[in-house]
């Protein structure tokens, strides 16, 4: 025997009376069919089959007009359609203009303005969550909708769609005025890193994070929200970017050695290992063929297979990775490290790494770390681990939440506001393809 499902709810108002809106409250609103709804003409990119799939999934009855009018969850909608300039969003994207204009939803066909606002909402909700031009985007407008008009907190649910981290709210302060008034090139710089931001959502909520901004070369440090501590850091040369990415640490890996990247031996080290073939063993770094250990010298630079080679540093003050490694999730070999080369903190601009994140206070950060876990480390005990000469890895109980975010904008954990230099171009290439509200000027 075959369930009925429960019926559906709507949350009626600011009083929070409850409406149906399964099968039975279906047959209160306006019949459709899909002829109708393929003939409306709406400037969102949603898909004509998942409008129909949506409709029909209703008994293609009308989604927010019902009892002869308009739901309170319709009217919500289109304030937020409206408003979507303060996301950094264009609200011609998601509604015709003569519909945006209008006051309310009364002063519009039913029929047609429903189509137009589910379709419009669609390409919304999916844009304010992953962004319209994220490289991964995925179909998920039509979802989202459904899941938000059957809940009865249907205004909690519209309000939690954009990313919840502390950089996001930070720009849609400065987007909305918080700082002063803001110049139509300043708003779209501001969008466009609203954009990415919603790419990859900040964590939200996290008891202790660290959060590394590519832009400025920089990382902060948090509590609980508060701001604890703040350095400087070098990140990925022009040719080798530092990715931007959610992760968290894992791990701590104390005198750490360091294997070189296939990608590294190759465009690095090859050509010196080609003219001298035994380069690697003078500067005391173990080579290994097929997983044996072999001399640097005793190999063909010129015709070995790179795949079966293993090139690593071993631990000591020469090493790259410093006296600590903070390991992360990824699977791109991109983690926070400490470094032999510490005169590159003292520069302006600090493109030099390989894709990881140096950190200028490498000692300071591994205390922090461990001092949440059981057992803790003086910062005695870090140093002597950092300077054991044999790796050393502790894994952690309290895993840290990590952000390495490319922002041109930003505020600070002092809520100081700073604009940087598109040192990657990422502002660039991303504003060539976006369009921005009509009232922040023309769209080049």
């Amino acid at each position: 025997m075959a369930c009925e499902p429960a019926p559906s709810v709507y949350y009626g108002g600011p009083s929070g009376q409850n409406v149906q809106t399964g099968a039975d409250f279906m047959t209160t609103g306006i019949k459709l069919d899909s002829s109708f709804i393929a003939e409306v003409d709406s400037p969102a990119k949603t898909r004509a089959k998942d409008l129909r799939a949506f409709y029909k999934d209703q008994d293609y009855f009308t989604t927010f007009f019902r009892n002869g009018r308009w739901s309170w969850a319709g009217a919500q909608s289109f304030t937020a359609i409206r408003n979507a300039a303060s996301e950094g969003l264009r609200p011609e994207d998601y509604l015709p203009v003569s519909m945006l204009q209008s006051r309310s939803l009364d002063m519009i066909d039913p029929r047609t303005a429903d189509v137009l606002l589910t379709a419009g909402l669609m390409a919304y909700m999916a844009d304010l969550h992953q962004g319209a031009f994220n490289p991964a985007k995925k179909n998920i407008g039509p979802g989202l909708l459904r899941e938000g008009v059957e809940r009865r907190d249907y205004n909690v649910f519209l309000a939690g769609i954009a990313p919840k981290g502390r950089s996001y709210g930070a720009l849609k302060s400065v987007l909305n005025g918080r700082k002063g008034n803001l110049t139509n090139t300043q708003r779209r710089k501001i969008a466009v890193n609203m954009e990415r931001l919603r790419w990859d959502h900040e964590a939200a909520g996290a008891l202790r994070d660290i959060r590394v901004n590519i832009a400025s070369q920089s990382m902060e440090v948090f509590e609980r929200g508060r701001l604890v501590h703040d350095m400087t850091v070098v990140v990925g040369r022009k040719s080798r970017k530092t990715p931007v990415m959610q992760d968290r640490i894992v791990s701590l890996k104390f005198s750490p050695d360091w294997t070189a990247p296939r990608s590294i031996v190759e465009e690095d080290y090859l050509d010196q290992a080609q003219a001298d073939p035994a380069y690697f063993d003078q500067k005391g770094w173990q080579v290994y063929l097929d997983g044996e250990k072999t001399k640097s010298a005793s190999l063909d630079w010129t015709t070995v297979d790179l795949d079966s080679i293993t090139v690593r540093q071993p631990s000591g003050a020469t090493n790259a990775l410093g006296g600590v490694r903070f390991s992360l999730t990824n699977n791109q070999a991109i983690y926070l490290h400490d470094t032999n080369a510490r005169s590159l903190f003292k520069r302006a601009t600090r493109l030099f790494s390989s894709g990881c994140v140096r950190v200028e206070d490498a000692e300071w950060l591994a205390h922090w770390i461990m001092g949440a876990e059981q057992p803790s480390m003086t910062m005695e005990e870090i140093r002597k681990n950092m300077d054991l000469g044999r790796p050393k890895t502790v894994r952690l109980d309290q895993d840290v939440a990590v952000s390495l975010a490319y922002l041109t904008v930003w505020v600070d954990g002092r809520n100081a506001l700073h604009w940087e230099d598109d040192v990657y171009g990422h502002d660039a290439r991303l504003m060539s393809k976006m369009k921005f509200p009509d009232a922040w000027g023309v769209n080049e």
